[in-house]
């Protein structure tokens, strides 16, 4: 089992799936580019976050997935073995949430501080 962070471009839209047993979980693909080639990343998502964050991205958006790879050999239609990965996304961030952070942080410098106790900064 790796544990990795793999990033790149979502191919499609993420599907909401269910699977054996009536478990629910988060199907997406990323195009992964490389010096050399182009790799698809198969990802699948349970975690309700992990899912979340997938379903509110469209083909093309850039993100990164940290979770349990798995690397495989891909034969494509014209039989070609190409390198891909199976991967069970753990975590998600994307471009938004990295504004949104981005945004919760300089409210929160921004933000007055009257709850601390300035008596005990002093001392």
């Amino acid at each position: 089992m790796i544990d990795g962070l793999v990033s790149g471009r979502i191919f499609g839209k993420p599907e909401n799936r269910t699977g054996r047993k009536e478990s629910r979980y988060v199907a997406a693909r990323i195009i992964v580019t490389t010096e050399q080639q182009k790799i698809t990343a198969h990802v699948i998502a349970f975690d309700e976050q992990a899912q979340l964050a997938l379903l509110a991205l469209d083909d093309g958006d850039a993100v990164c997935v940290a979770g349990t790879l798995t690397p495989k050999l891909h034969e494509d239609k014209n039989g070609t073995i190409k390198p891909a990965l199976d991967v069970v996304a753990h975590a998600v961030l994307s471009a938004y949430d990295v504004q949104h952070k981005r945004s919760a942080l300089q409210d929160i410098r921004a933000a007055p501080l009257d709850d601390v106790d300035h008596d005990r900064i002093d001392d």
